[in-house]
C-alpha cells in the first residue's frame, strides 16, 4: 500500500494496493575459498573426498552451481556439474598418474570463482622382497639383495637407504 500525505495536515489523502515485490540481492563479486582434503596422494586406485570450502560461511547460501574439472593430458575434463551447495563436495577414484583438479563455483549474478589448481598423485606400489637369510646372529655377517616386482633392485632405478636397527 501507498500513503499520499498532505503538506500541511499530513493526512491520508489516496490509498493504492500494488501486486507483492520480491528483490534478490546478488552477489557481484567472487567466492573466496580454497579445496581441502585429507590427503592429496596414495596408492591407486585413490580414492578421494574433497570440498570447496568457503572462507566467508555466508557465501554457501549464493551458490548456483559447482562445476569440478580434472586436467589430463588433453586438457580440462568436466567430472561433475551440479547445482547447489551439494556441488561443493567431490568423491572421485584415480587411477594411477597425476592429476590437477580445480572447482568453479558460480555465483546467481554468473560470475564464475576458479579455486587454485590441487595436485593429485595416485601410485603403484611395487612388490618388494628383502633376499637372504632370516636369522643374523650376533658377530656375523650376511649379504643382503633386493628385488622389486621380481627383478634384482638397480640402484640406478631406485633409491635405496639400507638401516640397522
Amino acid at each position: 500500500m501507498f500513503w499520499l500525505p498532505t503538506s500541511d495536515e499530513g493526512s491520508l489523502i489516496d490509498t493504492r494496493e500494488s501486486p507483492p515485490v520480491i528483490f534478490e540481492v546478488l552477489k557481484k563479486s567472487e567466492f573466496a575459498g580454497e579445496i581441502t582434503t585429507q590427503r592429496v596422494s596414495g596408492e591407486a586406485p585413490l580414492s578421494m573426498s574433497m570440498r570447496f570450502t568457503m572462507d566467508d560461511k555466508k557465501d554457501m547460501a549464493h551458490v548456483r552451481n559447482v562445476k569440478w574439472q580434472v586436467q589430463t593430458g588433453s586438457g580440462w575434463e568436466n567430472v561433475a556439474d551440479t547445482p547447489g551447495r551439494r556441488g561443493l563436495f567431490l568423491r572421485r577414484v584415480f587411477e594411477e598418474g597425476v592429476y590437477q583438479v580445480r572447482a568453479i563455483v558460480t555465483n546467481p549474478a554468473g560470475i564464475d570463482t576458479y579455486s587454485e589448481t590441487l595436485t593429485v598423485e595416485a601410485y603403484n606400489l611395487p612388490d618388494v622382497e628383502l633376499v637372504g637369510s632370516t636369522y643374523l646372529l650376533p658377530g656375523t655377517t650376511q649379504e643382503y639383495s633386493l628385488e622389486i616386482n621380481g627383478t634384482p633392485a638397480d640402484s640406478n632405478e631406485w633409491i635405496i637407504n639400507w638401516e640397522t636397527d
